[in-house]
Order: structure tokens, then C-alpha cells, then sequence
């Protein structure tokens, strides 16, 4: 059964006046090619969810602790269909401090998921037009960006 959008809204006012949300620590992740895109909907490429299980909690949850106090942060994911599979949810929620689970978040908020949105489109903006030779010729391009 999916939840509605103002049964959503009260779950995530009422969660917010429960406890002060000053630090959130929200994770997405781009591919990028050294091709360039002709239409990025006919060039998606699916990860398995070992991919996600196995490189995001190792690197997201020392930094959190290292920049936020360590139970005062919140984790944010998107929950596009390859990050609610049961046993990655399982793990956030014994790695991070407090997990944002997909009955609170609106995935497709323009507003509140601000990485897919803009940064995203911004930053692959000026790369996908053109094809590089090398990785680096590529990475020097999105540093620029």
C-alpha cells in the first residue's frame, strides 16, 4: 500500500519536532563515462545491490562521525528501487545513527532531494557533450565544473 503524500508530511513534521535535524548526510552516486551521452535514458546501467551494500557504509559512516557530534546526525538515501532491498536497509539502520526510511522521505521532491535534481544535471552538464581520451582528461573536466 503506498502512503500518501500528507501522510508522508505528517510523519516528517512529527519527526522533526521530536528531535532537533541540524546535521543530515544525504549520499547519491553518478556514473560518469569518458563517451559522450547521446541520451542518457537509453545509457543507464544497473548495479547490483552488493555495489551499494559493500562501498557506501565503510565511507559515509567514519565521515559523519568524523564531521557531526555521533548522535547527532541523520542519514538520507533517495530510495530509488536498488536501495530499499530489506537487507541494505537492515544494514544502514545498524551502521547509521538514524536512518530516513522511504514512508517519511518523498523520493521525487524537487526540493528535497536536491543532488538529483540540480547538482547532478549541473555538474554532467559541460562533460557529456564531449568524448575524452583519458579518465583524467575527465576528471579535470568535473573538478572545473
Amino acid at each position: 500500500m503506498k502512503v500518501d503524500l500528507n501522510e508522508k508530511a505528517r510523519k516528517l513534521l512529527s519527526t522533526v519536532r521530536q528531535y532537533r535535524v541540524s546535521n543530515m548526510c544525504f549520499t547519491d552516486e553518478k556514473i560518469f563515462s569518458i563517451n559522450s551521452v547521446l541520451n542518457n535514458k537509453n545509457s543507464r546501467q544497473l548495479l547490483q545491490c552488493r555495489h551499494q551494500r559493500s562501498e557506501k557504509a565503510p565511507i559515509v559512516v567514519p565521515w559523519a562521525l568524523k564531521h557531526f557530534e555521533p548522535h547527532n546526525w541523520t542519514f538520507k538515501q533517495d530510495w530509488a528501487p536498488d536501495r530499499e532491498a530489506k537487507i541494505t536497509v537492515k544494514l544502514w539502520q545498524q551502521q547509521f545513527v538514524d536512518v530516513w526510511s522511504k514512508d517519511i522521505w518523498l523520493s521525487n521532491s524537487l526540493d528535497l532531494n536536491p543532488i538529483e535534481f540540480a547538482i547532478w544535471s549541473i555538474l554532467a552538464n559541460k562533460p557529456s557533450r564531449t568524448s575524452y581520451n583519458y579518465l583524467d582528461s575527465l576528471k579535470v573536466v568535473l573538478v572545473k565544473s
